[in-house]
């Protein structure tokens, strides 16, 4: 796979899809993700996919936790309907041991590798440090400002063998 060493400007490019005058000024507000950073559980805020992936595939139902931990293990859930008043999900996931070890590479790579398969899920992960300008969000239609990532945010950029991202998915902290 092929990594942008840039993941903010492909991030923002992806994300608004077009390019214009406040583009260059958008490529600071993110940067690659740190251990550090990852620290704690969050939840999926939006997903992108470029290519069709079968709905039955829990990898882009709409509902996902993660959590990260110092010791390098994720615990992950996934569901078609949202977590919130659902205590038993909650208390399931809180409970679990973890699912798979992750780690991140100087490049920004997130290797999730879950503990009944050794080949590793990889994508680039990206801190949002900025919320985007509200000039710029203006010029976005309604649906995609309620998309775009927020202060604090990760977002996980996923690509093919040629490089190129297919699916996009954003998480805040919880």
């Amino acid at each position: 796979m092929i990594f942008f060493r840039n993941a903010g400007v492909l991030l923002i490019f992806l994300i608004l899809g077009t390019a214009d005058n406040a583009w260059t000024a958008q490529s600071k507000n993110v940067r690659p993700c740190f251990m550090s950073d990852l620290m704690g559980t969050w939840e999926m805020r939006n997903v992108t996919s470029k290519i069709k992936i079968d709905p039955k595939d829990s990898f882009v139902w709409p509902y996902q936790r993660i959590t990260f931990d110092r010791k390098g293990d994720v615990k992950q859930v996934t569901s078609t309907t949202p977590f919130q008043g659902n205590q038993a999900v909650i208390k399931k996931f809180n409970e679990s041991a973890s699912t798979s070890k992750y780690s991140i590479d100087e490049s920004s790579v997130l290797s999730l590798t879950k503990l009944e398969n050794p080949n590793p899920e990889r994508c680039l992960c990206s801190y949002v440090t900025k919320n985007l300008p509200a000039e710029v969000l203006l010029k976005l239609p309604a649906t995609k400002r309620d998309q775009m990532p927020h202060e604090g945010d990760i977002v996980l950029t996923y690509m093919n063998r040629g490089g190129k991202p297919v699916v996009i998915k954003t998480f805040k902290k919880i």
